[in-house]
């Protein structure tokens, strides 16, 4: 099961892998790939056309600038 607070934000053809969490105030941004079992944290922001692989934490208050990829774990 993936939770998905309904005060964050998924842009159009962002995907989310299943069993992730995303807390309030996170953003995602445009052609980003979230993977299986991910936290994006309180008022993370994920810019556009990044990869987060599986099993990551982004802490709370995170930025990523676009076009950027976070291996697993």
């Amino acid at each position: 099961m993936t939770l998905i607070h309904p005060k964050s934000y998924s842009a159009y053809g962002s995907k989310v892998g299943e069993g992730t969490v995303i807390l309030q105030g996170s953003l995602i941004n445009t052609d980003t790939i979230i993977g299986n079992n991910c936290i994006i944290n309180t008022n993370a922001s994920i810019d556009h056309d990044c990869v987060v692989n599986d099993h990551t934490h982004i802490c709370p208050g995170v930025t990523i600038a676009g076009n950027v990829t976070i291996g697993k774990n």
